[in-house]
């Protein structure tokens, strides 16, 4: 199967955009690993695929976890053709700043990823091809309110596929970033907040499987919310937090 297919591995594919993009992937005729902490979900998503969907519970913040999962897609389905690292979680900090939220986020969104990448990166660089994708928001392109752990954790992956993409290219490895704004899944479902431009997952996945077959670095959407976040990254700072002030009556 694998011979006649490229594989893809998706992490965090239980629910959200990685189960979208594990259903995007498969209709487009991809061999794909899902893996997630959350069992039942990936039996559900198995059944709903079929036979070209193979699922792993991992838990990204496990460094042996995710080596014995990644060894085993290598030796028992095929190599690994594209990997999108979308696993992450989000934890309002509406109380104020919480180390043990600050722990959990960074150590899922950040060395998690890291994880993945240790597992992953030998193996693309051995055979001089492969494409990574990075899953970051543009929450990440600057600080926000509320979300001390969530925008430093989005902003630490930015600057990880910003650094990735200068040394990795010239070995043939196809890096890219996505930074989308708000999408409606369970985690953006805590928010007790108005969410502009809200889109749905399925809208977010397909807006991902186009952006992968261009060359471009950043997939971002959706765009109106992106230009106004890109606006905000390049103001000095006395503006910015005047404006973030002014809109969040802060």
């Amino acid at each position: 199967m694998s011979d006649k297919k490229k594989i893809a591995w998706v992490t965090g594919a239980s629910s959200g955009i990685g189960k979208a993009l594990c259903i995007k992937l498969i209709n487009n005729d991809w061999t794909v690993i899902g893996s997630s902490r959350n069992i039942n979900n990936l039996k559900n998503l198995k059944l709903e695929l079929g036979e070209n969907f193979y699922f792993m519970t991992v838990d990204i913040k496990n460094r042996n976890s995710i080596n014995s999962a990644v060894k085993k897609i290598f030796s028992e389905i095929g190599n690994i053709d594209l990997a999108i690292l979308n696993a992450g979680i989000y934890q309002p900090e509406t109380d104020g700043f919480n180390i043990d939220i600050s722990e959990d986020t960074i150590s899922t969104n950040v060395i998690g990823t890291m994880n993945c990448l240790s597992a992953i990166l030998p193996e693309f660089i051995q055979r001089g091809n492969g494409h990574l994708v990075l899953m970051s928001s543009i929450a990440g392109y600057r600080g926000l309110p509320k979300a001390y752990s969530y925008t430093s954790s989005r902003a630490a992956i930015i600057n990880l596929a910003e650094s990735l993409k200068i040394d990795l290219t010239s070995k043939g490895i196809k890096i890219q970033l996505i930074t989308p704004g708000f999408v409606d899944t369970e985690l953006t479902q805590k928010n007790d907040f108005y969410m502009p431009f809200l889109i749905n997952s399925e809208t977010a996945a397909s807006m991902i499987i186009k952006g992968l077959s261009k060359n471009n670095f950043e997939i971002t959407f959706p765009r109106k919310l992106s230009y106004i976040m890109k606006i905000l990254r390049i103001l000095p700072y006395p503006l910015y937090f005047l404006i973030v002030r002014q809109f969040t009556k802060k």
